[in-house]
């Protein structure tokens, strides 16, 4: 590939997809793929985090990193691979206590970097964080560092790559496990209606029968 060949298929080909956020999308596409969010969903679903939603609802800006988390986030939660959920459970934590939408989206896509663990070709490091979200490189650096110092994140001094902190703050790890419990609630209480309904459906049936 030339310049011209990078310009045209990358930039202009993507827009107004963020070029890393067409990479992003199609590698967690493929780890979470699911029926209900594919990649022909993400393009044509309503849905309000959807690429359809933004063209409608921006006449200008790109389509960044951090609304892949928005859009998938309902299926990270659910996802059976521990580790992605995992990082999911502790994101949505920091996030609930995080004050600003530009941290906000810093730790979604911090999310989404671990999440892929393509440390080669995508490492989450301040450089990758800024182009992500189209945000200038040293507010990104000022944000991660408030973070680190409030510790959210950290800092691998050894090659710059950020992660999660492990939680030296007892909040924070009880609202990933309040997260936990909200998940299995909800899920016992839609098995509870299912098997109401299937037991009226029987007693039902059992009527027309007699």
């Amino acid at each position: 590939f030339n310049d011209n060949n990078i310009k045209n298929d990358l930039f202009i080909g993507c827009f107004p997809l963020n070029p890393l956020t067409a990479y992003m999308l199609i590698q967690l596409s493929e780890i979470i793929a699911q029926n209900e969010r594919t990649l022909f969903t993400f393009l044509s679903d309503s849905d309000e985090n959807s690429f359809n939603s933004f063209i409608h609802n921006n006449s200008d800006g790109l389509f960044n990193v951090d609304k892949i988390y928005d859009y998938f986030t309902n299926l990270l939660q659910k996802e059976e691979t521990n580790s992605i959920r995992n990082i999911w459970y502790r994101s949505e934590a920091i996030l609930s206590k995080v004050e600003t939408n530009f941290e906000k989206r810093i730790i979604k896509v911090l999310a989404i970097c671990l999440m892929l663990n393509d440390y080669d070709k995508l490492s989450p490091t301040n450089e990758v964080i800024a182009l992500s979200i189209n945000a200038d490189i040293n507010d990104v650096k000022i944000t991660i560092e408030n973070l680190i110092n409030r510790h959210y994140i950290r800092k691998n001094i050894l090659n710059n790559m950020l992660t999660f902190a492990l939680s030296n703050s007892k909040h924070i790890d009880d609202s990933i496990e309040y997260l936990s419990k909200t998940k299995v609630l909800n899920c016992l209480n839609g098995l509870k209606k299912s098997m109401i309904k299937n037991m009226f459906f029987q007693d039902d049936t059992m009527k027309i029968i007699r």
